[in-house]
């Protein structure tokens, strides 16, 4: 699935850009950096392998991000739960 998502929200992605969701396939095989897989939610990839999660959300105009566990403790699908609470939450 392809979302659409302005640069302001993800900091990183020309406006209109796509972004194409993880796939828990996919996260093992994925080179050290950050991976976004839309909605806020990232996967921070170490050089030495480790994986974390991450939400960005938007307080008062300005950016935060929270650390929501490690990869494969806290699944995919856990984190997209958590980072979609986390949206409702600041909205």
């Amino acid at each position: 699935m392809r979302h659409k998502v302005p640069s302001a929200v993800t900091g990183c992605h020309a406006i209109g850009a796509e972004i194409k969701k993880l796939s828990a396939r996919q996260i093992d095989g994925l080179p050290s950096g950050k991976h976004n897989d839309g909605g806020g939610l990232w996967l921070h990839v170490g050089t030495n392998g480790t994986k974390s999660w991450t939400v960005r959300v938007a307080v008062k105009g300005k950016r935060r991000e929270t650390g929501i566990g490690p990869y494969p403790e806290v699944s995919l699908a856990e984190a997209r739960r958590i980072a979609g609470a986390s949206r409702l939450r600041v909205g």
